[in-house]
């Protein structure tokens, strides 16, 4: 056993046990802040300016707020980060969810349902595109 779990081990018998009168502080989980990012920081994790991902939203048609079946929530502008950062770098799961303030079920949970919703009301252009590459 590594010596940081007997820690928290010895810590959680001694709390219970009454011997131990402190509580350890949980770190404040901060959430992702969109005026926060720079313009650079942005283009560097989106591939897209912070005005041209508000204009992207509403041109996929990204509702004001995105819910998914498990209940996960997050706002169209978050879920539309979460998209691009994972198509920017798509084996980097630890890192996009460390940039949105997300556990990774409710990443990939927001990720899936965001694209389910492009592919819903943009999928036919991607059809009609495919046939003609197919048919000619």
């Amino acid at each position: 056993m590594a010596p940081h779990y007997k820690l928290k081990r010895l810590v959680a018998i001694g709390m219970a046990a009454g011997l131990l009168k402190f509580r350890l502080k949980a770190r404040p989980r901060r959430k992702f802040d969109f005026s926060r990012i720079s313009q650079t920081s942005a283009q560097k994790w989106f591939r897209f300016d912070k005005l041209y991902l508000e204009r992207l939203r509403l041109a996929l048609r990204i509702p004001d707020v995105v819910y998914t079946p498990e209940r996960d929530r997050a706002t169209g502008l978050k879920a539309i980060c979460i998209v691009l950062r994972r198509f920017v770098s798509p084996n980097r799961l630890f890192e996009s969810k460390r940039l949105i303030k997300r556990s990774s079920p409710s990443f990939s949970r927001i990720f899936n349902h965001t694209v389910m919703l492009i592919h819903r009301e943009h999928g036919h252009l991607l059809r009609g595109k495919l046939r003609e590459r197919t048919s000619g």
